[in-house]
């Protein structure tokens, strides 16, 4: 029976952990696929920047068997510098090479990605995530498949989520009520997420609804990143009209997804967008930036814009909060769109990748 070493370094409800979560789950029955997760909590913590995860991910590396499997399926890009063969690489995104979020993060980059060129394969989640890589490492057509992502089973629309007692529990813990309307975000707080962007719009939607609230979902994901976003809120007199939740869990967040009123993701970099996925299943209307992967995921299920188009993303929500039946129409064509999207799907095309490179 052929072997597979399936390796992982992102938690379980990360934004690469979730998709390698789902994949594993959905391989068909009887397949001999041993999972590696390197967690660095299990590590000792070291001093300075040797605590750095990639760091961490060389030093858990180093425990993996060198042999005994048919092939390797290194998750995402920042594992690609493990030497193994034969292997599969899923790529997310090229984001910390060619726009990095921290210091030192290309050289770091430089680094995890040197394995890329060498993979036997390479599947990329979005079409242009294939360009970016082929941009960078001139690699065929032939040796990368196209792959994208989908909403877990989970997110779907909650019926009558606003008559529910957790969501009254909810509004109370949040010193909400039911009038408010509710502007959701869900990311972190990288400066290619734009959440400058989505600071100004706020204040713009709430100059005409000033009713409306800002719920932002996420681990900061940068220090740096949190400190400007509340250094915006202080400077708009945002902060008491925003309420920060850290990450939930898949179920927790459908709830979100069902009684805001529109999702806002106005990125300036994404390899697909897990985020705006998971709100369409919801029923949730979105407002999007057109960058990047986003419009490959959207399609005309969405509301997109150019990201630094303030005017632009205001008006769509305005819109949204104005016309009910503009709110059904992107909610039912959300729905439609993100069914197109199945992990059992993307798990058999991951297979066929699989068999091919065997």
């Amino acid at each position: 029976m052929t072997k597979i070493a399936y390796i992982t370094n992102a938690p379980a409800e990360s934004g690469m952990g979730k998709p390698a979560r789902e994949i594993f789950r959905h391989m068909p029955t009887g397949m001999a696929i041993d999972k590696y997760f390197l967690d660095v909590t299990k590590l000792a913590t070291l001093p300075g920047p040797f605590k750095a995860k990639p760091v961490q991910w060389w030093r858990l590396s180093r425990q993996l068997p060198r042999s005994g499997y048919d092939l390797w399926h290194l998750t995402n890009q920042s594992l690609s510098f493990i030497p193994c063969q034969p292997v599969v690489v899923t790529v997310y995104d090229l984001i910390e090479l060619l726009d990095p979020q921290q210091r030192f993060g290309k050289t770091v980059a430089r680094y995890l990605y040197r394995g890329i060129p060498r993979a036997d394969h390479i599947i990329c989640i979005s079409s242009y995530t294939r360009k970016t890589i082929q941009d960078n490492y001139h690699i065929p057509d032939n040796k990368i498949t196209v792959i994208p992502l989908a909403a877990g089973s989970a997110f779907k629309r909650i019926p009558n989520a606003k008559q529910s007692i957790e969501y009254h529990q909810f509004l109370k813990k949040y010193h909400l009520t039911p009038d408010h309307k509710i502007i959701l975000y869900v990311g972190s707080d990288h400066p290619r997420k734009n959440l400058g962007t989505l600071a100004a719009v706020f204040a713009e939607v709430r100059e005409t609804h000033p009713n409306t609230i800002l719920i932002k979902v996420g681990d900061p994901g940068l220090a740096s990143g949190r400190a400007v976003f509340l250094s915006n809120l202080d400077r708009l007199d945002l902060r008491n009209h925003t309420r920060l939740i850290n990450n939930r869990t898949d179920e927790e967040l459908a709830f979100l997804y069902s009684i805001a009123d529109v999702f806002v993701f106005p990125s300036t970099f994404e390899g697909f967008g897990l985020p705006p996925l998971e709100a369409m299943a919801c029923g949730c209307p979105v407002v999007v930036s057109n960058a990047t992967s986003l419009p490959e995921v959207v399609g005309d299920a969405g509301l997109l814009h150019v990201p630094q188009d303030i005017d632009a993303f205001t008006a769509s929500i305005r819109r949204i909060f104005d016309q009910p039946k503009l709110a059904r129409d992107l909610s039912q064509r959300g729905k439609l769109r993100a069914a197109q999207f199945t992990w059992q799907h993307i798990a058999d095309q991951t297979n066929q990748v699989y068999q091919h490179v065997i």
